[in-house]
């Protein structure tokens, strides 16, 4: 994989944990609008972080495969 998608890969990564940070607060809920942006964005990049990180997890058993 070329270094520059594993960086926007990495990134939504990222975006995710914050998003899950800024889910969790009472604030977030306070204003709808904002909230459903939120939420809407979670959706949409979850599944592309978990899919990223199973790629990941399948190279570091390939990995510790190879090393036995």
């Amino acid at each position: 994989m070329k270094q520059r998608i594993r960086d926007k890969l990495d990134n939504l990564a990222d975006r995710l944990q914050e998003l899950d940070r800024l889910l969790a607060t009472s604030e977030a809920a306070a204003d709808m609008d904002n909230y459903r942006k939120l939420t809407r964005e979670h959706a949409e990049i979850g599944p592309v972080v978990a899919l990223y990180r199973d790629y990941r997890q399948a190279l570091d058993d390939e990995a510790t495969a190879r090393e036995l």
